[in-house]
């Protein structure tokens, strides 16, 4: 899966530029064929599909591979595919997210935990994505899995601490 994590991350970094054309056919994860994914990859593809959809609210629906560059393509809630580069900004930043939370899955479930640590994730993304990535982190958290989050805004805080989220704090929030 961590050759999969640097062409996702190889698109992102790649250019600015948007293909005008959408991407080719996809190869829905289930039916992808064995020869070319192996079963261990298209489990975590399938985690990271289902992390992608909690992560967007169900905006972004799955992680196909592309028919013909095998690159990671993403399915959206009306159907259609996109590729990495195609999608907006918050939207790649969501599909690396889902990836690599997948990826610390798969590590955890081979006895190797690594801790998160973020800092003031939720700035980076729209207000419409903060619920979803709050819970989709405090259920991350729930399953054994170590989440340290850093932020110094006083929303952010609340939005977990409704989420029965264990807030330690290390400096006075500023007042407004």
């Amino acid at each position: 899966l961590q050759h999969r994590w640097h062409a996702v991350e190889k698109q992102l970094l790649s250019s600015d530029k948007r293909p005008a054309t959408t991407a080719p056919l996809a190869t829905p994860l289930d039916r992808a064929p064995s020869t070319n994914i192996s079963d261990q990859d298209a489990l975590a593809l399938k985690v990271a599909s289902g992390f992608l959809r909690q992560l967007s609210a169900q905006e972004l629906t799955e992680i196909q591979l592309d028919s013909t560059s095998r690159l990671p393509i993403v399915a959206l809630r009306d159907g259609s595919t996109s590729s990495v580069q195609q999608l907006d900004v918050q939207q790649q930043r969501l599909t690396y997210l889902a990836l690599w939370m997948a990826g610390l899955r798969q590590m955890a479930q081979q006895g190797q935990r690594l801790p998160v640590v973020l800092d003031d994730l939720l700035t980076d993304f729209p207000q419409q994505y903060h619920y979803p990535i709050a819970r989709t982190l405090q259920e991350f958290a729930a399953g054994q899995q170590q989440v340290i989050l850093f932020t110094a805004d006083a929303d952010h805080v609340d939005l977990f601490a409704g989420l029965d989220t264990l807030i330690a704090p290390v400096a006075p929030l500023p007042t407004e």
